[in-house]
């Protein structure tokens, strides 16, 4: 009777799950549809669906992420990503293995690989976020991969990643994320200051015009000098 019983409730629970999982369609459907269509997002989109839902939605949500790293997206990335999404809302600090498993798996495409890094990256310490984003830079050999992961270290502004990047430099074939990774070096040196990357003396005004690059967020500054531009300037606001 107990085996019975048990049964009952496993088949119970996936034909729910069954349920979740074809109304999360129709949510991530919605939201696709209100973009294409430029309208505001309804009762029937992803926030909506996880308003109702809450915590019941997270073994939805772990199984997709699961699934998807082991056999790939189905052909539908766009789910995926929702359950990627509901994972870091509902802020599973279990999740980051699910998370990682997908970032790093070959069986789906760059753009989920790198939606379920963002999301790791969020989830995680931030003791600990400038190992993950080495690690990928390590792992994955493709040059548009490579780039985007520097620009990541870049934007965590953290010194800590200045001597794995120098280790790393040789070993980088591709010519443009070579240059990005010089640049991450100079930038995460001095993560406090912005550096300066072009100027232009104003005749109209007598004044110069001064672009910076910098780590962190944002990722330039414009200042307008009186007398040339300096070389580094504060990484902060005015």
């Amino acid at each position: 009777m107990m085996v019975v019983m048990m049964s009952a409730c496993t088949q119970e629970g996936a034909v729910e799950q069954l349920r979740l999982q074809s109304e999360l369609e129709r949510a991530v459907l919605a939201d696709q549809m209100a973009l294409v269509n430029e309208e505001r997002k309804g009762e029937q989109g992803f926030q909506a669906f996880l308003k109702r839902h809450g915590e019941d939605a997270a073994p939805l949500f772990e199984k997709l992420v699961a699934d998807a790293a082991k056999s790939g997206d189905g052909g539908n990335p766009s789910l995926i990503e929702a359950a990627v999404d509901g994972l870091v809302l509902l802020k599973k600090g279990y999740s980051r293995e699910l998370l990682k498993g997908l970032a790093s798996s070959d069986k789906v495409g760059f753009e989920l690989s790198r939606s379920a890094l963002d999301a790791l990256i969020e989830v995680s310490p931030s003791n600990e976020r400038v190992g993950i984003l080495v690690e990928r830079l390590r792992q994955r050999q493709d040059p548009k991969d490579q780039f985007s992961t520097v620009d990541d270290l870049i934007k965590l502004a953290s010194s800590e990643a200045v001597p794995y990047l120098k280790d790393i430099r040789p070993g980088i074939s591709d010519a443009k994320t070579a240059r990005h990774v010089d640049k991450a070096i100079a930038l995460l040196g001095e993560p406090g200051v912005c550096r300066v990357y072009s100027e232009k003396f104003r005749e109209v005004t007598g004044r110069w015009g001064c672009v910076y690059r910098c780590a962190g967020a944002i990722r330039s500054r414009e200042r307008v000098m009186e007398s040339g531009c300096p070389s580094t300037i504060p990484n902060q606001d005015e």
